[in-house]
C-alpha cells in the first residue's frame, strides 16, 4: 500500500523464504508499491537485509531505488 516504514518492519532483519514474496513484490512498477523503492529509508533498509551486497555482487535491478546509489565500476561491466 506504499507505507515503506511498515514494510520495511514487517519483512524485517535479513531475506528469509517467508519474506521473499514481500520483498519481490516490491519490484511492481505501480503506485503505491513504487513509493517504497523511492522512500529515503529504502537504500538503508536494502543494505541492512542484504540486497545491496547482492546486487554489488551480481548486478542491480531494472528499477534501481537511486541511480547514484550505483556501483559505476559494476554498470560500466554491462
Amino acid at each position: 500500500m506504499g507505507y515503506a516504514q511498515m514494510v520495511f518492519k514487517t519483512l524485517g532483519k535479513q531475506i528469509t523464504p517467508p519474506n521473499m514474496v514481500g520483498l519481490m513484490s516490491l519490484w511492481a512498477d505501480i503506485e503505491p508499491i513504487r513509493q517504497v523503492r523511492l522512500h529515503p529509508d529504502f537504500m538503508d533498509f536494502a543494505k541492512r537485509i542484504g540486497l545491496v551486497a547482492a546486487w554489488e555482487k551480481y548486478g542491480w535491478p531494472d528499477l534501481p531505488p537511486d541511480p547514484s546509489h550505483r556501483n559505476p565500476t559494476l554498470s560500466d561491466q554491462d
